[in-house]
């Protein structure tokens, strides 16, 4: 199987000292740090077919304090009543039952192709899988927009940081297993940004998984980090013929979708 991407590194889920983490003799302390001021936690609340209601996880990152990037999936659901972003390493998840920042999220614009039949093949992930999100108030002082990234090759090195569980699809995993964490990602040599709407990652090492929709892929570039993609979902494991998170991620190429980007982000900030 061809993979643009190849990822040799270990799911990571730090402590409360994450300066202590370390894989392959390296500490990852540095990768989490970035990721802690660009990524956010986005909770979803929408109405069961019984009528109850239910929460769903996944992530955002910010592309202003205001702004959000995300997978287009999380947010267009008939059945959603809203979405909230969190910004803690440690959700509390549900009702805000903690001392968390949260903020409301007012307005969003997905994708005007998002999963658009002409385009997608059957088997495949959706496509166009983006959104913005716009928040009622700023992200607090210690969150930062990431930056978008430049064309062409960049170093062999970068990062997915998300809240999605570290075990394969177990929806019985509890609350506390969905908090923030930093997966080490490595590129082929002849990886190039912006060659296709879509790059696939091989996830047999580890990757991104259910609560990691809309996590961003940070790749770095002449010691600097780069929003490279965003988490999409997993493929299907060939031997069980089911969706696994240690088989394939997809995600969307930042840099194909530069230009709608920009466009809906100025569209949302002139927005009253």
């Amino acid at each position: 199987m061809k993979n643009w991407l190849l990822s040799i590194g270990t799911v990571i889920v730090f402590s409360s000292d994450p300066s202590l983490a370390v894989v392959n003799g390296q500490s990852l302390g540095r990768l989490y740090e970035e990721a802690s001021k660009h990524v956010v936690a986005l909770q979803i609340r929408y109405q069961k077919e019984d009528g109850s209601i239910g929460f769903k996880k996944a992530t955002g990152v910010l592309l202003a304090k205001n702004i959000l990037l995300t997978a287009g999936h999380n947010v267009h659901r008939k059945e959603i009543i809203d979405v909230e972003a969190i910004f803690s390493q440690h959700p509390c998840w549900g009702k805000n039952s903690c001392a968390e920042t949260r903020a409301l999220v007012v307005k969003n614009i997905v994708h005007p192709k998002y999963d658009d039949p002409g385009e997608r093949d059957v088997l495949g992930p959706p496509v166009n899988d983006l959104a913005l999100l716009k928040i009622a108030v700023d992200a607090p002082g210690a969150y930062s927009a990431v930056d978008l990234p430049p064309h062409g090759p960049m170093e062999s090195s970068g990062m997915l940081g998300g809240f999605g569980m570290s075990k394969d699809l177990q929806f019985e995993t509890p609350l506390s297993d969905f908090r923030l964490r930093a997966r080490e990602l490595y590129l082929l040599p002849d990886f190039k940004l912006g060659a296709n709407s879509q790059f696939s990652l091989d996830q047999s090492q580890g990757g991104g998984c259910a609560g990691d929709s809309g996590a961003p892929a940070f790749f770095e570039d002449k010691a600097k980090f780069y929003l490279a993609g965003i988490f999409s979902r997993v493929g299907v494991d060939p031997d069980s013929n089911r969706m696994s998170c240690f088989s394939e991620g997809f995600y969307s190429d930042v840099v194909h979708y530069k230009d709608w980007i920009k466009h809906a982000w100025n569209k949302l900030e002139s927005e009253k």
